[in-house]
């Protein structure tokens, strides 16, 4: 079994977090506060956020502030809905409407 990180554990964990990600180096924060360069390392390449992540992190949620749902609650409202168009298809024996009614309710791409 992986031994535990010792930074998770760090009572300044959320100071050495903002300082790795501000870009300081494993050898200054481990410095800093008192920990082995080499656990800094491990820390910021395993649990730290890369600056990408934390912009799709915020991304998303502004789009459910936006919507007031999660993601998940919208793509399941989506779901449904294509469900519900492809059955009516069905019952109607017409499958034509389908394909354009799909492409009218996905919205997934305009969600974030």
């Amino acid at each position: 079994m992986a031994r535990p990180c010792t930074i998770c554990g760090h009572p300044d964990r959320a100071e050495i977090d903002a300082a790795l990600v501000a870009g300081a180096s494993d050898a200054v924060v481990s410095k800093r506060f008192a920990a082995s360069e080499q656990s800094t390392r491990r820390h910021r390449l395993n649990h730290v956020p890369t600056p990408d992540m934390q912009a799709g992190a915020a991304q998303v949620a502004a789009a459910e502030r936006q919507h007031g749902m999660t993601l998940t609650e919208i793509a399941t409202g989506l779901r449904n809905k294509a469900i519900s168009i492809l059955r009516r298809a069905e019952t109607a024996g017409d499958l034509g409407p389908v394909d354009k009614q799909l492409r009218r309710h996905s919205g997934l791409g305009r969600i974030v």
